[in-house]
């Protein structure tokens, strides 16, 4: 009996060691796996909060830029201090924000060529009296002034994988069932970090002003999809 007895219980130990390494593996699995969708809604209502910054401010990427990162300051635990929270965002967030590709998908640059107008050297449409404004859609960019004054910004950020091992099964995963990703995603897996996109739109309460961010129709996503427009 004590033989089975003892023969009984380092089988438990073997199956404990067994068990132990996929249990702690699922346990961190998961607890990654909430913190991802944490983050992807705070990118979420980043993104809308650079839409609007932008919409105040003329489609410009900078500003865009400042309101995607005041968004993200909670994914980062600031301190609470003044102090702590521009510590933050100046050494921390503003970093991150830099490496991320923001592009705006609507007005287009196609919607600037058919409604755009220059002022002072720089090309812009038009965002006052647009109930007034004929509702013909443009050759180019198959779009009227209306919808030409919709701001679609799309960002495309990369989210630090912070759970050690958990991160390195992530980034296989990604390698296998994502061979189609860019060399700006393929750049962020190699970094550690989960490509996350997310898209707002909003409504111009200023003109427009052509910048770098602006994509052209054909480039946008599903842009094989879209009817083409005369020249």
């Amino acid at each position: 009996m004590k033989v089975l007895r003892a023969v009984q219980r380092g089988g438990a130990v073997v199956e404990t060691l067994i068990v132990m390494p996929v249990l702690v593996m699922v346990i961190a699995g998961a607890f990654q796996a909430a913190m991802i969708y944490e983050a992807k809604a705070t990118l979420n209502h980043a993104t809308l909060q650079a839409a609007r910054s932008g919409a105040v401010n003329n489609a410009n990427i900078n500003s865009i830029r400042a309101g995607l990162a005041r968004g993200l300051l909670p994914l980062y635990s600031p301190d609470s201090s003044l102090g702590g929270l521009t510590g933050t965002l100046t050494t921390k967030v503003l970093p991150d924000v830099a490496t991320s590709s923001i592009r705006i998908l609507n007005p287009t640059t196609e919607a600037f060529q058919d409604f755009g107008v220059n002022v002072h050297g720089v090309r812009e449409i038009p965002n006052d009296r647009l109930y007034l404004r004929p509702t013909t859609t443009g050759s180019r960019s198959g779009l009227t002034i209306q919808d030409a004054n919709l701001l679609r910004v799309q960002v495309r950020y990369g989210y630090e994988l912070k759970v050690p091992v958990v991160r390195w099964v992530f980034r296989l995963g990604l390698r296998l069932t994502r061979p189609d990703l860019d060399n700006v995603e393929r750049a962020m897996v190699a970094a550690n970090r989960l490509p996350m996109i997310a898209t707002a739109t909003v409504r111009m309460q200023t003109p427009a002003r052509q910048n770098s961010a602006v994509m052209s129709r054909n480039n946008l996503p599903g842009a094989g999809d879209l009817p083409r427009q005369g020249v």
